[in-house]
């Protein structure tokens, strides 16, 4: 490494810094008019490599080389590829890239800063306010990968709050019992009060139902119920594909279904039209293989709530199970095992009051 004196039509003269890399190759740094800021030009270039070895040193070389040439939208793309992602995860992840961080698609990674990302959050305003925080996690992430890959020093993801949980989007709320009875008496078919049975009786998610199988129910003579097997799950992605995969949790779940259930399922079963275990219990059409679209089901979900004068959404089926679960004394384990949950955190998100205010109110010693 060395500092030179160099001419300079504006200033007289300049210092040249001039080092040599971990490739051996003799570069310039650049020019500056004060000795001390050569210096200071030729010790920062130091300290990138002191304490390591040369191999690390090699690498850290090559990986500021790409950085000069790699964007945010390469990096976000191969960031996408190497990971092992579900279908519909990847989907998100492209859209997120495609339709909310084209700004910063083409930059450069070492040159996003702080201040620009504070623009674009700024610039997002108040509009869909969880989705601006999915895709800020996906842009942190993103850089996280580049501070891994020592392309910059330091994520500039620095949002304050940028991942305070939010309020829900709108409160949740689960039917009370006569309001589910009612909601399927109003089914249409035997295959879709067979699902509605299904989905208020084990709290199933939509994507499990749509995948569900005449082989999934199992009578257990002894018992006299039937068992239902649910390890597969339907994944909806764009231009009406599907996949079929494992669970949200990856793991199989075997659900008890009540005595009482038995007769009407049996009956349902027999009025599917075929015997075929691999037949859908839900199918779309009279073919016993054709998967209704996500749109649909909600669709026809939205027609039989609304004649019953409720407001939510089909997942709140699985709020009613578990709620009712802790209700008639079900241990958390036991809650977390019938929804196919791995952590407390995730079924409390499902634990809603049933409207028994008052009746709690009665079963408290009054104290006066």
């Amino acid at each position: 490494m060395s500092i030179s004196k160099v001419a300079s039509k504006k200033y007289g003269h300049k210092y040249r810094v001039r080092v040599t890399n971990p490739v051996g190759k003799q570069i310039t740094l650049g020019n500056y008019r004060l000795k001390s800021e050569a210096q200071k030009a030729e010790r920062d270039y130091q300290d990138q490599y002191n304490g390591a070895t040369h191999a690390e040193n090699l690498a850290r070389f090559n990986a500021l080389e790409r950085a000069k040439v790699t964007t945010f939208g390469e990096l976000a793309k191969r960031y996408i590829e190497i990971r092992k992602l579900k279908p519909k995860t990847k989907e998100h992840y492209e859209t997120y890239l495609a339709k909310y961080l084209e700004v910063f698609s083409g930059k450069l990674i070492r040159l996003i800063t702080q201040e620009q990302i504070e623009d674009w959050n700024k610039a997002w305003g108040d509009r869909s306010p969880h989705q601006r925080q999915r895709v800020y996690q996906f842009l942190h992430a993103v850089m996280n990968y580049a501070v891994q890959l020592d392309y910059i020093n330091r994520n500039p993801c620095r949002i304050p709050r940028g991942f305070a949980k939010l309020e829900p989007a709108r409160e949740k709320q689960i039917p009370d019992v006569e309001k589910v009875r009612q909601i399927i008496a109003l089914t249409e078919y035997p295959s879709e009060r067979l699902a509605y049975i299904i989905a208020f009786n084990a709290g199933l998610r939509i994507h499990e139902i749509a995948e569900l199988r005449r082989k999934d129910l199992i009578l257990n003579k002894e018992q006299g119920r039937f068992i239902l097997n649910c390890s597969r799950s339907v994944t909806w992605l764009r231009k009406g594909k599907i996949i079929i995969g494992t669970r949200k949790n990856q793991k199989a779940n075997a659900v008890d279904l009540a005595q009482e259930l038995t007769d009407e399922i049996k009956s349902l079963l027999n009025n599917l039209g075929t015997f075929d275990p691999e037949a859908l219990i839900h199918p779309a059409s009279r073919t016993p293989e054709t998967h209704f679209s996500y749109h649909q089901l909600n669709r026809r979900w939205d027609k039989l709530r609304k004649q019953v004068g409720y407001t939510g959404v089909f997942h709140s089926s699985r709020a009613f199970v578990n709620s009712w679960l802790f209700a008639i004394g079900a241990t958390p384990k036991e809650a977390m095992d019938r929804l196919g949950q791995t952590t407390f955190q995730a079924n409390q998100a499902y634990q809603l009051g049933l409207g028994r205010g008052g009746e709690l109110a009665d079963k408290l010693p009054s104290i006066k």
